[in-house]
């Protein structure tokens, strides 16, 4: 039997995006790292630093139009809600290049300041393959010397933090795959310095993870578009897709009246229309 190939031209990417409010929580390095714990081995109540649930959560997807054109909707809207630029901005990336500098982009184009912040699971994704290929993967000093460095970085300075895993891999006498793993998580730090700086970010009570778009991402678009044997073109998926941003962010009501209000105005804007109807 022939091996099976990978088919990469029946995929496409969406890209989701979503405009929020949400109360400011300080919180602080111990906390994130006591809640990265199995349940039954935290020490700190998960209540004290669990955020407040975003409100007024508008989300948008879409496999049709480009990311810059995705970013320019998710400005759109926030503007909407603070037309002077009076609020502070916060914007949480994956950490993709591409979306920090289309986001700077925007940002300078319309004059306004944001923050960006890097989801920190995205970071201690690195960290943990880092980890794993030091200590032997799902170890118990594995997830020790996790743990160490992510609370470096949500603590300390992003440099030190890097320095410190390379020099754990020289004492340690790392085998070329495991400084190989340290290396590729050092660059990738290193080549995102800007919008790593967990320590202010959570002396400001700002979010540290993108848990809104994961959200959505797995329940607006994968649930959806992921279902076996389903076949979609572009034009219907994108529809579909549309309507399922609107029920998510609760304005479907608004929308059906909406439509409802402009099939009446275009089937009796003209009185002689209306009179033959009555």
């Amino acid at each position: 039997m022939a091996q099976r190939k990978d088919r990469t031209y029946d995929h496409r990417m969406a890209v989701v995006t979503a405009v929020w409010e949400q109360p400011l929580k300080v919180r602080t390095a111990e906390q994130i790292i006591d809640n990265l714990r199995p349940a039954a081995e935290r020490r700190l109540d998960r209540e004290d630093s669990r955020l407040p649930a975003p409100r007024n959560k508008v989300v948008s997807a879409t496999i049709t139009d480009n990311q810059a054109t995705a970013i320019q909707w998710m400005f759109d809207e926030a503007e909407r809600r603070d037309p002077e630029h009076r609020r502070e901005w916060v914007v949480l990336i994956d950490g993709a290049r591409a979306q920090w500098d289309q986001i700077e982009a925007e940002a300078a184009r319309r004059g306004v300041r944001v923050r960006i912040v890097m989801d920190l699971l995205h970071v201690m994704s690195y960290v943990w393959k880092a980890a794993n290929a030091l200590h032997g993967t799902g170890t118990r000093d594995a997830e020790t010397w996790a743990c160490k460095y992510v609370g470096r970085l949500l603590t300390g300075s992003v440099v030190d933090a890097v320095a410190g895993m390379r020099q754990s891999a020289t004492l340690r006498k790392a085998t070329e795959s495991a400084e190989e793993a340290v290396e590729t998580c050092a660059a990738y730090l290193l080549d995102r310095l800007w919008n790593l700086d967990y320590k202010v970010a959570l002396a400001k009570g700002w979010p540290i993870a993108t848990g809104v778009i994961e959200g959505a991402c797995r329940h607006l678009v994968k649930d959806l578009m992921g279902i076996t044997g389903a076949l979609w073109d572009l034009p219907m998926a994108e529809a579909v897709l549309r309507l399922r941003a609107l029920q998510v962010s609760d304005h479907w009501e608004a929308y059906l009246r909406f439509h409802l209000e402009r099939e009446r105005f275009r089937n009796h804007r003209d009185p002689q229309v209306a009179k033959k109807a009555a």
